[in-house]
């Protein structure tokens, strides 16, 4: 089976698993956090799977519109599939890893646009592009349930 196929099964189970986690707050050592800087001088929080030493292809999760972190329940998914990709998580601005949604900050009411996220993933790709020697150029997209993010993460795509 190709490399490619096997990258697209897995999408295809994370996705229906994604609907049902319940995510624990935890990081482990194999989780690594990087702050990439916007142009406005805050901090985009990425987390993602320690690379396996390959280089490897992206799964970028792009998460829905909530205030919440689905963060940790993806990457503890994703570390199953360590040798075939490598797991990747863009907070929005405002959610931090392992929030619950317990209340709303006004960061992320000011800045939770599709115009915002969007710039968040571009920037992230074009510091990836720059400093990560384990990614080998492929993105493949793992998308929350929230229909109205497919955009970004599409434009994402696009753009690149």
């Amino acid at each position: 089976m190709n490399t490619r196929k096997k990258i697209t099964q897995t999408i295809t189970l994370l996705a229906g698993t994604l609907c049902f986690i319940n995510c624990m707050v935890a990081q482990t050592d194999s989780t690594v956090h990087l702050k990439v800087l916007r142009m406005n001088d805050s901090y985009i929080d990425v987390y993602h799977n320690k690379p396996s030493g390959n280089k490897l292809p992206l799964l970028i999760f792009c998460q829905g519109s909530g205030y919440d972190s689905n963060t940790a329940g993806f990457l503890r998914i994703t570390k199953n599939f360590e040798q075939q990709a490598v797991g990747l998580a863009i907070e929005k601005q405002g959610v931090a890893y392992g929030d619950k949604a317990d209340s709303l900050a006004d960061i992320y009411k000011l800045n939770n646009t599709i115009y915002n996220r969007l710039y968040d993933y571009l920037r992230v790709l074009q510091y990836l592009k720059v400093h990560a020697s384990w990614w080998n150029g492929d993105v493949y997209v793992v998308v929350d349930r929230k229909a109205g993010y497919w955009r970004v993460c599409l434009h994402v795509i696009t753009l690149m």
